[in-house]
């Protein structure tokens, strides 16, 4: 993947961009919105930008939200390019954005003029609102999903209004087969719908290979501390393997992350005699050295929604 800086600016930006973007009215201008654009957003916009820019397309982007609500991430500070605007809403929940914000999102969304959006999902706000400019405003949408049927019990109410919000998308961009198999069941014909969403930055992560070292059992998860996560269960069974080993090679389990489980977590560790370390929050610089470390990844979810 190509290297690239991005820097995130303020929507005060989007009438100058408005102004640049008639000098190249015959370029396809293609929007990408996120609630707020994480270090795997980043990842996915550079890659992608690549390749819109080399189909002689014009890439944008826009971040709703100030700041990350569920997650913790720090904020890209690389610097750079001018290519992601931040339409700068507060938000103190994963779905709170006040329907007062609806004219600050449609006037960028004006002032953008994409001739297609790639919409994230169909089940926050600020992605309904999306979907009903493009239709009352004629403008094309492909839907960006790694939704899966089994991800919950579906109800069949709320199924009902998915296939009302994303009727008429035109395409799919899914992480794999099962979340292709669930837009087809939204209606989307599985000619429109191709997978390769989850791009990783490899060269962010590769250049931590010399670090790695040899001997023992080091194992990693890295996860929110949730529930769904599987942790203290995936705990317990593995410290009942340890209590059944025999030989003497160092096996050990190292857990990144945080959220509501997060003292559990903790005591289990504690209780653990060293072959459970937590090593807290760790932000996206840290991670490749820590992946390096490790000679085998565990991600024991129940569901990875």
């Amino acid at each position: 993947m190509r290297r690239a800086r991005t820097t995130i600016l303020r929507c005060s930006g989007l009438r100058a961009l408005r102004l640049r973007l008639r000098d190249r009215e015959h370029l396809l201008r293609v929007l990408l919105i996120f609630q707020f654009f994480g270090p795997y957003h980043i990842a996915r916009w550079r890659h992608w930008r690549s390749l819109a820019r080399a189909a002689g397309w014009t890439p944008m982007a826009l971040q709703v939200f100030r700041s990350p609500d569920l997650y913790r991430w720090r904020a890209d500070g690389r610097g750079g390019r001018e290519d992601i605007f931040d339409l700068g809403l507060v938000t103190n929940g994963r779905d709170n954005m006040r329907w007062l914000d609806t004219k600050r999102l449609y006037s960028a969304l004006s002032d953008l003029r994409p001739d297609v959006v790639l919409v994230n999902g169909w089940a926050m706000r600020d992605a309904i609102l999306a979907h009903a400019w493009c239709r009352w405003s004629g403008v094309r949408r492909v839907i960006v999903s790694d939704s899966q049927q089994d991800d919950f019990v579906r109800n069949r109410l709320k199924e009902g209004l998915k296939r009302e919000i994303i009727r008429g998308v035109g395409s799919g961009f899914v992480g794999g087969a099962p979340h292709r198999r669930y837009l087809e069941v939204l209606g989307l014909s599985p000619d429109r719908v191709s997978d390769g969403l989850d791009v990783v930055d490899n060269a962010h992560f590769s250049v931590a290979q010399a670090l790695r070292r040899v001997g023992g059992h080091r194992i990693l998860t890295v996860a929110r501390l949730s529930p769904e996560k599987n942790l203290l269960a995936a705990g317990e069974a593995f410290l009942r393997f340890m209590g059944r080993r025999r030989d003497t090679a160092p096996w050990k389990w190292m857990i990144v992350g945080y959220g509501p489980q997060e003292s559990q977590i903790r005591a289990l560790a504690a209780r653990s005699q060293g072959a459970i370390e937590w090593l807290g929050l760790r932000q996206y610089p840290e991670l490749p050295a820590i992946y390096a470390d490790a000679d085998l990844y565990w991600q024991p979810s129940v569901r990875e929604p």
